[in-house]
């Protein structure tokens, strides 16, 4: 009795399997969990951004002042 007690009747459960696949999983939280794990490439990335911006707008302000002269 005692091999049916412990190998048999001891049936292991999680209630994670049913959470997980009810769970549904969104595209932004992908992308803030990637930005988390890679702070310095997200960051780097955003100055290169506004830099870009930034010079972008100087090259236009500039073409405006040689149109005018």
């Amino acid at each position: 009795m005692e091999y049916y007690d412990n190998d048999i009747f001891k049936m292991r459960y999680s209630s994670l399997l049913g959470d997980n696949k009810t769970k549904k999983i969104k595209w932004t939280s992908k992308i803030s969990n990637k930005m988390k794990k890679h702070k310095i490439i997200t960051v780097s990335t955003i100055i290169f951004l506004l830099c870009l911006i930034l010079n972008f707008v100087l090259i236009y302000n500039f073409f405006k002042i040689l149109e005018n002269c």
